[in-house]
C-alpha cells in the first residue's frame, strides 16, 4: 500500500516558470491537482482593484480554468522528479479564458514510497486526446 511521505500543498506557477516535482530516493510522483487558468488573484495574478471591480463578474476574465490533471499525470506521476515549464507549448491550445490573458498554473503532488504501476487508457473526446489513470497499484 503507498504511503504519503510528503504531501505538498497546492502552488501557484507563474508564466515563464517551471514546475519542479520532487521526491527522495525510493518514492515517486502522483498528481494531486492540475489547473491552467485564471482561477484568482495572488502572487501569479496581480489586478488592481478598480480594474477587477469593472471586470470580476466576467467568467473568462478570472475564475476561468481547465483541468489538466491527464496531461500533467502523464509527463510527472510515477516518476522520482519531473519539471514542467509553464509556458510549454502543449499549454497553448488550452484557452480556458479568453485568449489574449496571460494565465498560470497551479498544482499539488504527493510523494509516495516506491514505484507506482498506473494503468492508463486513451480516450478521445473532441477530436483531443485525453489520458485516464484506471489504477495505481
Amino acid at each position: 500500500m503507498d504511503v504519503c511521505v510528503r504531501c505538498e500543498a497546492v502552488q501557484e506557477y507563474c508564466h515563464y516558470e517551471t514546475f519542479d516535482g520532487r521526491c527522495w530516493t525510493g518514492e515517486v510522483i502522483v498528481m494531486q491537482r492540475a489547473l491552467w487558468g485564471r482561477m484568482k488573484t495572488g502572487r501569479c495574478l496581480q489586478i488592481p482593484p478598480n480594474f477587477l471591480e469593472i471586470h470580476g463578474n466576467d467568467p473568462m476574465f478570472i475564475g476561468c480554468f481547465h483541468d489538466v490533471l491527464p496531461l500533467i499525470d502523464s509527463e510527472c506521476s510515477g516518476r522520482p522528479e519531473c519539471s514542467i515549464l509553464i509556458s510549454d507549448p502543449s499549454f497553448n491550445n488550452i484557452k480556458p479564458c479568453y485568449a489574449d490573458l496571460k494565465m498560470y498554473f497551479e498544482a499539488s503532488y504527493e510523494c509516495v514510497r516506491g514505484a507506482v504501476q498506473c494503468t492508463i487508457i486513451s480516450v478521445i473526446s473532441n477530436d483531443e486526446v485525453h489520458n485516464i489513470i484506471l489504477s495505481i497499484l
